[in-house]
């Protein structure tokens, strides 16, 4: 570490980097409805899905990876309502 003459640190604050996400919203909304239904485990979901537990997995930790019929499939399967869904999504201007 880095100190000044006074002793404060000097370092710079990093922050996470999964928290600065442009998709953060959606993902904390997934797991946050994934948590409530504790019967839904990743391989039903993945059942229901038609997807392998893998690929789940990395949809729920970056949505912006999947695809948007996935994406629909993944938050019916959970619960979310469209509403939600449609507010917590990150639209880029490509």
């Amino acid at each position: 570490m880095i100190f000044d003459e006074k002793g404060c640190d000097l370092m710079p604050k990093l922050r996470h980097p999964s928290r600065n996400t442009p998709h953060r919203k959606l993902s904390r909304l997934l797991h946050g409805y994934r948590g409530a239904d504790q019967q839904k485990t990743m391989e039903t979901l993945s059942g229901e899905l038609g997807l392998c537990t893998d690929t789940v997995r990395k949809y729920l930790k970056n949505p912006g990876e999947a695809p948007l019929k996935h994406l629909t499939k993944l938050s019916d399967a959970l619960g979310v309502p469209i509403e939600e869904l449609r507010s917590s999504i990150h639209y880029s201007g490509r």
